[in-house]
């Protein structure tokens, strides 16, 4: 249903995967695509911390780590004064609000979850 959606509305998308970018590359896609950015941080920016580990069916010798509290929203902006970037504005689906997040802290909790990030591009 998505995908259906997205051909309706934009009917000229390509899918960006901006996984393992630099933060500064979602700010920079941003300000350039205007298009918001689906995100994986924590829930309210809370610390993560390793729930679940399993054996890579397709590699065992790797195990791999869930890690909690996993949530995506989706960055749809940013405030900045005379220093730089201050916040990260995000349409949060926990809270139902926009909320204006830290930049340093969203950042770092958008790293520990693997940095990653899908957008579209018109």
């Amino acid at each position: 249903p998505i995908a259906e959606a997205l051909v309706q509305y934009l009917p000229n998308f390509e899918i960006m995967d901006m996984t393992g970018c630099q933060f500064q590359e979602l700010i920079h896609s941003l300000d350039q695509n205007k298009a918001p950015i689906i995100i994986w941080m924590t829930l309210e920016l809370k610390e993560p911390r390793v729930t679940d580990r399993w054996p890579d069916c397709k590699n065992p010798e790797h195990t791999i780590e869930w890690r909690s509290p996993e949530h995506c929203a989706l960055l749809v902006g940013f405030d900045e004064d005379s220093t730089g970037i201050t916040h990260v504005i995000v349409n949060d689906p926990h809270t139902g609000k926009q909320e204006h997040y830290p930049v340093l802290l969203f950042k770092q909790r958008w790293m520990e979850m693997g940095s990653q990030a899908v957008t579209v591009k018109l």
